[in-house]
């Protein structure tokens, strides 16, 4: 595939925006193509899958390309249509954000069912009641939309289970995860506009009620499945799938 080059300076990811903007800029990809998939950019390019979620995260928020289930990722604007509108400070600004949201996530899937699966051997009847509560309060917070106070009641959801499992290093690893995605500029701006809409946050509090029912359980495979079927739904609605 000719449209991309490999990685040689900036960021990973401000590399791959630039690639993908010059190839429109030069009318290989046009308003309503669909642009190759992640994989196959990636390996053109020269970068991780992660770091191409990345770029696609900041032209999807300024509005160049948009991604729908079933169809894949389209241009929606051309380059003429985003300078005119002063489009360039806005994804000069959310390319510099701090951290990396979509190896964050992948670090996250290795290692939260493994500390989840390890805290079934630790995790004591307090623990499961206050997690009974901190869903609880989840799903309030999703009743008046206080999607803020969700995000946050969460993150304390993901902390107690590595909490419970009685091991500082395990906890502080977790720990230091969740407030990467959550509190970088890029990770925040990503939660705020594709992780606020009402159907998200239904399915978001079934998965937490599945944890928390496989926690009970005992349920070692069970609670594998439901991580794997968290990780999925967040990612699927951070990139438009």
């Amino acid at each position: 595939m000719g449209a991309f080059k490999k990685l040689e300076h900036k960021t990973k990811r401000e590399y791959v925006a630039s690639q993908i903007m010059e190839a429109i800029r030069n009318g290989e990809f046009k308003v309503g193509d669909k642009l190759p998939s992640e994989q196959s950019m990636a390996e053109s390019i020269g970068v991780s899958r992660p770091s191409i979620r990345e770029a696609l995260g900041a032209l999807r928020i300024v509005g160049i390309i948009e991604t729908t289930n079933g169809v894949g990722t389209v241009v929606k604007k051309d380059k003429v249509e985003f300078l005119s509108e002063g489009g360039v400070t806005e994804l000069s600004s959310i390319l510099g954000y701090g951290g990396n949201t979509f190896e964050v996530l992948e670090a996250r899937k290795v290692l939260e069912p493994a500390v989840a699966v390890y805290a079934i051997q630790t995790m004591t009847e307090e623990d499961l009641s206050h997690l009974e509560e901190i869903l609880q309060y989840m799903a309030e917070a999703a009743k008046k939309k206080d999607f803020s106070e969700y995000h946050e009641t969460n993150k304390r959801f993901h902390l107690l289970i590595a909490s419970s499992t009685q091991n500082s290093f395990l906890t502080r690893s977790v720990n230091s995860l969740l407030h990467l995605f959550t509190d970088s500029d890029f990770g925040a701006e990503m939660r705020r506009r594709y992780l606020t809409d009402d159907s998200y946050i239904v399915e978001s509090l079934e998965v937490h009620r599945y944890i928390l029912e496989c926690l009970k359980k005992r349920d070692k495979s069970g609670l594998i499945k439901a991580f794997e079927d968290h990780d999925r739904q967040v990612q699927n609605q951070l990139i438009g799938q």
